[in-house]
């Protein structure tokens, strides 16, 4: 990953000051990523896509709009676990919270068309 030049003496300065939290950011990215792969193998850049090649601006749309309904599944998992009192019978708020955050990424990929690429 290239940092931008102007921007590397922030990230410095944010390990020096804060290296508990920058060292579990990394790692949380990295759970991330690994999640992203394992997912990926199995579903494939079709799922995202929402069965088109993302050849026009309307199959990209209707791409996005696929996974915005998707972060909106994930947050109201999110809001519902947040304010249960009960153990999650699959994903846990860690997962959720996970699986949020991949789909921005995701959403941002899409956004810059190079989905699947």
């Amino acid at each position: 990953m290239e940092i931008e030049k102007k921007h590397r003496g922030a990230v410095q300065e944010v390990i020096d000051r804060y290296p508990e939290t920058s060292k579990e950011f990394l790692n949380q990215q990295e759970i991330q990523w690994d999640l992203f792969c394992r997912k990926q193998i199995d579903y494939g850049p079709g799922n995202i896509a929402m069965g088109t090649n993302l050849t026009t601006e309307e199959d990209r749309k209707k791409a996005q709009i696929g996974v915005t309904v998707r972060m909106n599944d994930k947050m109201q998992r999110l809001v519902n676990l947040m304010f249960s009192d009960r153990e999650p019978n699959n994903e846990s708020i860690e997962d959720t919270l996970t699986d949020i955050s991949n789909y921005a990424i995701m959403m941002l990929i899409l956004r810059e068309n190079k989905w699947g690429k």
